[in-house]
């Protein structure tokens, strides 16, 4: 069935607020509209064969509990299969979560916000299922830097393609694939995350015009984005 108004959400170690907290399309790199139309082979998620999968770490000391959430206006049938194994935990281990950003019509001359988090941990990845522009670059503010550690030269590098997003692939840390007649584009950071200690914030430009400057592009921009909490401290 279409995953339209369908939300993953997963509970670790008993807590009242879900960790994940997700469209379920967007979480496997997909749409939140419909099916795939092509396959999205990615190493850690993705669709093929007609399932979504998703392979990356969710440790837990506990408990888990996750669950799907449908706010459709028809009944949806959906088929899960899950798979775990017991092993000792670590105190570094941190715990898997992921977010939901979506901005319509972001202000005129502000980069919108895709994370903005306090506490310690490693950003693990993100996937734009609307980017809304080739132009606009990423900015990383790790520890409550005044200035980026990392600033990005446009969406399309971040997710390692270039001029614009139409060149289309599905490889294992990064990809584009083009669903419903629009890019949604991927990129894991592991094994090369981002770590923070104290916070972080990622904030992003809608838009860069050589001539009239950064954050003058309209329309919608969202995205799942996906880290891992540290919670030893």
């Amino acid at each position: 069935e279409e995953p339209e108004g369908l939300w993953l959400e997963m509970y670790w170690d008993g807590s009242t607020n879900p960790d994940v907290n997700v469209p379920l399309g967007p979480f496997f790199a997909c749409s939140d509209s419909k099916k795939p139309e092509r396959d999205i082979r990615g190493l850690w998620a993705g669709f093929t064969k007609d399932r979504y999968y998703c392979c990356l770490p969710m440790p837990f000391h506990k408990a888990a509990k996750i669950q799907i959430r449908s706010q459709a206006k028809k009944k949806v049938s959906v088929t899960a299969r899950l798979q775990y194994r017991t092993e000792v935990l670590f105190d570094e281990d941190g715990l898997f979560c992921a977010n939901r950003y979506d901005h319509m019509s972001p202000p005129t001359g502000q980069n919108y916000t895709v994370l903005d988090i306090k506490g310690g941990g490693h950003f693990a990845g993100l996937v734009m299922d609307r980017p809304g522009h080739m132009e606009g670059d990423d900015f990383f503010f790790v520890d409550g830097e005044g200035e980026p550690s990392i600033h990005g030269t446009g969406t399309e590098d971040f997710f390692n393609f270039a001029w614009g997003l139409g060149h289309t692939a599905s490889l294992a840390l990064h990809g584009i694939t083009i669903q419903d007649n629009a890019p949604i584009c991927y990129r894991m950071h592991l094994p090369a995350a981002v770590p923070f200690r104290d916070s972080l914030l990622v904030s992003w430009e809608h838009g860069h015009d050589t001539q009239k400057g950064p954050n003058l592009g309209k329309g919608r921009y969202s995205g799942v984005v996906f880290y891992y909490r540290d919670c030893s401290r």
